[in-house]
């Protein structure tokens, strides 16, 4: 009998390539994709929404539960640092806002939210005043996500436009057909039986 996947035995596709590509433990991953990294994420949008990295939830999955949250943090300690306010994080709001970061929007890149921050930094999101505001961040990222998903929505509508070329590259109108199989001059066949001179009675 098949064992069952339970908490403790999760469930990842993609484990073994994301832990060759970013290590084996939470700490070598936390290690690995630092905020050093978003200047350079910053440089492919494309590549920070359909690039190849892991989600939050992938991270708990792989790792350990708290791998999400715990790689938050210093995100969003960076960004308390570069909006330089005198009321930092406090320990409280730092695990709250890390948590329901990690648990609301699982579903999200890390590419994504250090493309995130690195907009907030840039000024897209509003700023703080004299303090760190969770609310400020947490509001922030709703914006992001209605552009998240106009991102994906139009990726979606590229990719169909693109099947439906590939699918038409092929093709040919009646008058070519009729020249290749030798029946030019002849009308276009009609769907209507009474109409089709080729309909066989």
């Amino acid at each position: 009998m098949a064992k069952q996947q339970t908490s403790l035995t999760p469930c990842c596709p993609r484990r073994a390539d994301i832990i060759a590509k970013y290590g084996s433990t939470a700490q070598e991953f936390l290690l690995t994709v630092t905020p050093s990294q978003q200047p350079i994420l910053y440089k492919n949008i494309q590549d920070c929404y359909f690039g190849d990295y892991p989600t939050l939830v992938e991270l708990n999955g792989i790792y350990t539960p708290k791998t999400a949250q715990a790689w938050l943090i210093p995100q969003l300690l960076d960004l308390s640092e570069y909006c330089g306010v005198k009321e930092k994080f406090t320990t409280n709001q730092l695990s709250q806002c890390s948590e329901i970061i990690a648990n609301d929007y699982f579903y999200l890149k890390v590419s994504e939210l250090m493309l995130f921050f690195s907009r907030f930094k840039r000024g897209c999101y509003g700023r703080f005043w004299g303090a760190v505001d969770p609310l400020i961040i947490t509001e922030a990222l709703k914006e992001f996500c209605r552009e998240r998903n106009i991102a994906y929505y139009d990726q979606a509508e590229k990719e169909e436009e693109n099947i439906l070329r590939e699918g038409t590259k092929n093709s040919c109108t009646w008058e070519e057909y009729a020249e290749a199989s030798g029946q030019k001059g002849k009308p276009l066949p009609s769907s209507n039986e009474s109409d089709n001179p080729y309909y066989a009675r």
